[in-house]
């Protein structure tokens, strides 16, 4: 599992290298209210565990390259 959070921390990082910052703010929000959604289903842990990891690693990539690019990388 861990390699395909790598490939998914790198197309969002390369996805969204470019983007305004507006967009990625809007990306990086969505992320976060769908993380949250699928933390509030009434499903068994493992499951709702299997569903978070790559919205997790999505939303940790999304939050990175905002902090790069805030911090002018």
């Amino acid at each position: 599992m861990y390699m395909v959070q790598q490939r998914v921390t790198t197309a969002v990082r390369e996805g969204y290298a470019a983007a305004e910052s507006a967009e990625l703010a809007a990306a990086l929000d969505g992320a976060h209210a769908a993380r949250e959604w699928l933390q509030a289903l009434a499903i068994e842990p493992e499951v709702r565990a299997w569903l978070l990891e790559p919205i997790e690693a999505v939303e940790e990539a999304l939050a990175e390259t905002s902090r790069r690019r805030t911090a002018g990388e």
